[in-house]
């Protein structure tokens, strides 16, 4: 069992719709490259990608997680849902125009390691640990975790208008 999973972003999480002209490559390389910015072991956990009648259809699921502490770590998810997605011929053969929708999640993993909650007193430790002694801590870690996330997100924002 891995320890508690403290949800970050609120609801379904953090989302992004745009309709219009997309570059999509501009777009995958500055998220991976926010990944590897800071630090985050980086994983594409989903891709398809369908050819329907008004265009393609792409699901891409991304993770990152990053060790803070022993203790403590950070992941983020970015889902991008892309329909009705074609080459903008006129243009650019870098341009793509669609619908997107990117939602981006973020959990807090406390005692990743698993070293706590193994029987009933530890399980006890565990949550006197979590609620007295590193509280403090924890409250600032969701705090620095949701920053990130918001960074990702206005990454993802300053391309998506670009071409407004």
């Amino acid at each position: 069992m891995i320890g508690k999973v403290i949800k970050i972003t609120p609801g379904p999480g953090i989302q992004i719709r745009k309709k219009g002209v997309l570059d999509l490559r501009k777009l995958y390389g500055e998220i991976s490259a926010w990944f590897e910015d800071n630090e985050y072991d980086f994983n594409e956990d989903v891709h398809s990608d369908k050819h329907k009648d008004k265009g393609r259809e792409i699901i891409t699921i991304w993770s990152g997680e990053r060790n803070v502490t022993n203790y403590i770590k950070y992941k983020i998810k970015v889902n991008f849902s892309l329909n009705e997605i074609n080459k903008v011929s006129n243009v650019s053969d870098k341009l793509d125009k669609g619908f997107i929708k990117l939602t981006f999640n973020a959990q807090l993993v406390l005692d990743y390691k698993s070293k706590w909650g193994k029987s009933f007193f530890s399980n006890f430790l565990f949550k006197t640990y979590n609620n007295y002694i590193i509280k403090k801590e924890i409250v600032k870690h969701k705090s620095k975790l949701y920053k990130e996330v918001l960074d990702l997100q206005d990454v993802a924002k300053e391309i998506l208008e670009f071409h407004r």
